[in-house]
């Protein structure tokens, strides 16, 4: 697209958004000080996975099953 404003330089802004779905790294925590934490802390250890939007439920809590490696 053609910039048209004289009064105005243009400005790109590029943005990376990572999703909370990735694992980049090992959990370096044990179950037992992850279970010492509250609820929604907790939740940010659980394993990663694609959303099932088919209904299937949804990966909203950490179990020691559902833990990312």
């Amino acid at each position: 697209m053609d910039w048209d404003n004289e009064e105005v330089d243009r400005c790109s802004i590029f943005n990376c958004y990572n999703s909370l779905w990735a694992q980049w790294h090992k959990t370096n925590l044990s179950h037992d000080q992850i279970m010492e934490m509250p609820p929604r802390r907790r939740s940010l250890f659980r394993g990663v996975y694609a959303h099932d939007f088919s209904g299937g439920g949804d990966n909203i809590e950490y179990s020691d099953e559902n833990r990312a490696w």
